[in-house]
């Protein structure tokens, strides 16, 4: 169910025979299953934290006879607060989002002090962020130098 899908790749990760493909395209991310290398083994069905799975009987004949994805759906993805570049499904980060609010982790964060916020910036900004913190806590006068 695509409504359901936050993309969290737990499908994906946990696919023994890499049946489910994942690519990225502009600013979505595109789900698929290669149904010629499925087992029906459900392994995707019951690690998905969404139940957004559900393994039909059948198979779509297309895909089988061409061994080639048959594109499902698309998920949009996050863009990056600082840099703009486009980094995980933003379901995927939504979720993150409620979870951390739900368990008052807003308030560990807060204590943390991070230079940026979790689940709207990508790797790359982030170490980026993080290693001028500590390049301003370890040399101060940088910080003057902004």
């Amino acid at each position: 169910d695509p409504d359901k899908c936050i993309g969290c790749y737990a499908c994906y990760n946990v696919c023994p025979e890499d049946a489910i493909k994942i690519e990225d395209v502009q600013n979505k991310r595109r789900y698929g299953t290669l149904h010629a290398q499925c087992l029906v083994c459900k392994e995707c069905e019951k690690v998905c934290p969404q139940e957004a799975i559900e393994i039909a009987p059948g198979f779509e004949l297309l895909s089988f006879l061409l061994n080639e994805p048959l594109w499902e759906f698309d998920i949009p993805m996050q863009k990056c607060s600082e840099c703009g570049d486009y980094f995980n499904p933003k379901p995927f980060c939504e979720h993150l989002e409620k979870k951390i609010s739900e368990k008052k982790a807003e308030e560990v964060l807060e204590d943390l002090n991070l230079p940026f916020k979790p689940y709207t910036t990508c790797s790359a900004c982030k170490r980026k962020k993080l290693a001028q913190a500590v390049a301003e806590v370890a040399h101060p006068a940088l910080k003057r130098m902004k």
